[in-house]
C-alpha cells in the first residue's frame, strides 16, 4: 500500500523594493531546504509555469499573498520573471508552491 503525502500550497507574490543579488538567494534556498537542485537541467518556475533552464533560477523574494504575515520569503523562480515583478509590478503575479518549500529570509 502506498500513503501519499498531502503538503498543502500557499499563494505568493513578489516583495516589493528588495535586493536584487537574487544568484545569492538561489544558493541560500538550495542550502536551507537541503534540496540541491542546481545540478539539474531545468526547473518548473511556479511564477509563469515554464520549464527553465536551472542556470536562469534565481532566488526570489516572495510573501504571502493574503498578507497572513509580515515575513519575507526566498523562493525559486526565474531571472525573467524576478525582474518583471518588481515594484509597483510585484502585485499583478500570484502563483502557488509548496508551503514547506518556503524559507524566511535573514
Amino acid at each position: 500500500m502506498t500513503i501519499a503525502k498531502f503538503i498543502p500550497s500557499v499563494e505568493i507574490k513578489h516583495a516589493k523594493d528588495t535586493t536584487d543579488n537574487s544568484k545569492v538567494w538561489f544558493d541560500y534556498w538550495i542550502k536551507q531546504t537541503k534540496e540541491d537542485i542546481s545540478n539539474l537541467p531545468t526547473w518548473n518556475c511556479e511564477c509563469c509555469n515554464e520549464e527553465v533552464p536551472i542556470g536562469e533560477m534565481v532566488g526570489a523574494h516572495v510573501i504571502k499573498a493574503d498578507g497572513s504575515d509580515e515575513t519575507v520569503y526566498i523562493y525559486p523562480t526565474c531571472d525573467t520573471c524576478n525582474k518583471t515583478y518588481k515594484g509597483e509590478k510585484a502585485d499583478i503575479k500570484v502563483f502557488s508552491v509548496p508551503i514547506t518549500k518556503l524559507v524566511p529570509a535573514p
